[in-house]
């Protein structure tokens, strides 16, 4: 519904934003189901296996906070208010 009426996808902050998202989100799913297969099976890990799972979990969490952050920008541009302001 919100397509319809302000047209996100002609955004380049909104195409952005999708492309992060789907990059982030599969990955931080992965590393959530291995960490958490890895702590309930209590599985012994090296520490630097341990610290590839964290690394690769932030940064999937860093991917997804920017692309958050290009949906909101993306929101604004197309906001009723700007329009109003202006």
């Amino acid at each position: 519904m919100y397509e319809k009426i302000y047209e996100l996808s002609k955004q380049k902050t909104f195409n952005y934003f999708l492309k992060l998202y789907n990059i982030g989100l599969p990955f931080m799913t992965i590393m959530f189901l291995v960490r958490g297969i890895t702590q309930v099976l209590a599985l012994d890990l090296s520490n630097s296996a341990s610290h590839a799972i964290s690394g690769i979990a932030g940064l999937s969490h860093i991917i997804m906070g920017i692309a958050i952050i290009l949906l909101f920008i993306a929101l604004r541009k197309s906001s009723p208010m700007k329009e109003k302001v202006e």
